[in-house]
């Protein structure tokens, strides 16, 4: 009986927590956009967290079955890293233009910000070859942004 009350109140704790970042969400008079890049990083870093460790587990049931104790364990982990190793290539062999994952510049997120703002061609830059890309297109320059994406 005391694991359906645990239970209970996890569930409860976390319905409670929604609730709560709803009313934050509804009550906020500006959008605080370094706040919700945190916010939005922090859950998704949680999500896919659990999901590798649920993956990690479950290959490393089904690996020692097949490999035995001590080769299951190096297998598992050598297919994890390997994996991540195999992403993160193909994430750099990708033009920086047509990177979905590639961070943008201030001035091709300002219609984000501001519907006035004039809309970038965002592949003009890429598809010019031996030109000059224009000012602010992908403009990936760290040191004037306060925002990073990690790699």
């Amino acid at each position: 009986m005391k694991e359906v009350w645990i239970a209970f109140g996890l569930t409860l704790a976390a319905g409670v927590a929604t609730g709560i970042g709803s009313v934050i969400a509804f009550t906020a008079k500006r959008t605080n956009y370094r706040f919700l890049s945190i916010a939005t990083g922090f859950s998704a870093g949680v999500m896919i967290c659990v999901s590798f460790v649920e993956i990690f587990l479950k290959g490393v049931d089904a690996l020692t079955a097949r490999y035995g104790d001590y080769w299951g364990h190096w297998v598992n982990a050598s297919a994890f890293f390997g994996g991540m190793l195999l992403i993160g290539l193909i994430d750099n062999m990708v033009p920086a233009a047509k990177n979905p994952h590639e961070t943008h510049s201030e001035a091709e997120t300002a219609p984000l910000h501001d519907p006035g703002a004039s809309i970038p061609v965002f592949f003009a830059a890429a598809t010019e070859a031996g030109k000059e890309p224009a000012p602010g297109m992908h403009d990936h320059d760290l040191r004037h942004r306060s925002l990073m994406r990690t790699r």
